[in-house]
């Protein structure tokens, strides 16, 4: 079948209109839903607290010389409870897609979520930060550099979500720097000099 020049002209100049279509529709279809976020946020939260217990029972002072075993192992379980906290993000920020325009309800809850996570997670850092002890030895590099990670985790997971929900964006900023303090007096207090016996004003 012969198609007329007039039909393919009009055929060839339809293509970008449908191209531009069919990528509009590919947008919607990236953007995550607020549900989808709350969960992913939520999610995040329950990890966090679930790492609670564990920072609780780090020893310190000479318990740690004669509970070795012990310390060894609740510090790998930091590490690692940190280190899927940190995959669970990187998971979260690759499926936020393309920045939608919530409404209002939905964008408060996603703020309440957010906060909440903030609140537990700067929580947690600060614990870990008090367990610090001159003791430490071997520990401290790696949690010093599994605490590192996170903070370039959570630091783009933050401006992702601020980026998203520009509605949060006054008070996330804000928790953001609480979340940020907590992160750097946790690298500060497990530095390797902490381990020599060294003084570090954290």
């Amino acid at each position: 079948m012969r198609f007329s020049n007039v039909f393919i002209a009009a055929l060839t100049a339809a293509a970008p209109i449908s191209a531009a279509v069919i990528d509009m529709r590919a947008v919607e279809e990236r953007a995550l839903s607020s549900a989808q976020l709350v969960k992913n946020i939520d999610e995040l939260t329950t990890l966090s607290e679930k790492l609670q217990p564990v920072v609780d029972s780090i020893q310190t002072g000479q318990n740690i010389i004669f509970k070795r075993a012990s310390t060894q192992s609740t510090y790998q379980q930091v590490i690692s409870g940190f280190t899927n906290i940190i995959q669970v993000i990187s998971r979260d920020v690759q499926v936020m897609g393309n920045s939608i325009q919530y409404p209002d309800d939905e964008a408060k809850k996603i703020c309440a979520s957010y906060a909440r996570f903030v609140a537990i997670e700067t929580e947690l850092l600060d614990k870990l930060a008090s367990k610090s002890d001159i003791l430490i030895g071997v520990f401290g590099g790696p949690v010093q550099a599994v605490v590192r990670q996170l903070e370039n985790a959570l630091d783009t997971l933050s401006f992702s979500i601020i980026d998203q929900v520009p509605v949060c964006a006054a008070d996330s900023t804000q928790k953001l720097e609480s979340l940020d303090a907590a992160l750097k007096k946790a690298i500060c207090a497990y530095a390797p000099l902490g381990a020599l016996g060294v003084t570090l004003d954290c």
